[in-house]
């Protein structure tokens, strides 16, 4: 497995493992979406498997709409910013 996306519940999950008995190896870039993520958490993925979660946000009717993406660097407890290919007009107007 390359890419690994999952809900924050699940590496809520995992951490409570003792990841050192798998492989990461193989496994490139995580990230998650549909809940918060604990900075917690993450931190504790990231010390145990060397690996940092991107934390994105979206919806199926317009697939991802903010992100941590890997140009970016993660800031604990965002989701990151606007896809850089989004517009958004003032309707309010």
């Amino acid at each position: 497995m390359i890419n690994s996306c999952a809900k924050s519940t699940i590496y809520r999950f995992l951490i409570k493992e003792d990841l050192s008995k798998y492989d990461f190896s193989s496994l490139k870039h995580c990230s998650t979406a549909g809940e918060p993520l604990n900075p917690e958490v993450s931190k504790e993925f990231t010390k145990a498997t060397g690996l940092e979660i991107y934390e994105g946000f979206g919806q199926t009717e317009s697939s991802v709409l903010l992100g941590t993406f890997k140009y970016l660097p993660i800031k604990q407890g965002s989701m990151g910013f606007c896809k850089h290919d989004c517009c958004f007009d003032n309707l309010s107007s």
